[in-house]
């Protein structure tokens, strides 16, 4: 958490008196998205434009949309590589 708060990810998450992290539903939401955003592979630059576009509300839904499907595009295209590679790396019968 501390990291992606210092890399400017979570500008959404108010703070206590303390200077605690206080996170609503929402938010831990989209930490979530986030954290699957980078788990697709990402790059923060990316998921700190995504975040930024995701604070102007509505406005944005058009351009969020598309960042969605490219990275949809992205994760079919990891998938279809994984796949690829799959049989060259099983067990049975492999030469070590």
């Amino acid at each position: 958490m501390r990291y992606y708060d210092r890399e400017g990810l979570m500008p959404f998450v108010h703070r206590n008196a303390a200077g605690r992290r206080e996170f609503s539903e929402g938010d831990l939401d989209l930490v979530d998205l986030i954290t699957c955003l980078k788990g697709t592979g990402m790059a923060l630059k990316e998921i700190r434009h995504f975040v930024e576009l995701s604070m102007e509300g509505d406005a944005s839904l058009a351009e969020r949309l598309q960042v969605y499907r490219q990275q949809r595009a992205s994760v079919d295209r990891q998938i279809a590589q994984l796949q690829a590679y799959r049989p060259k790396v099983k067990l049975q019968g492999a030469v070590l």
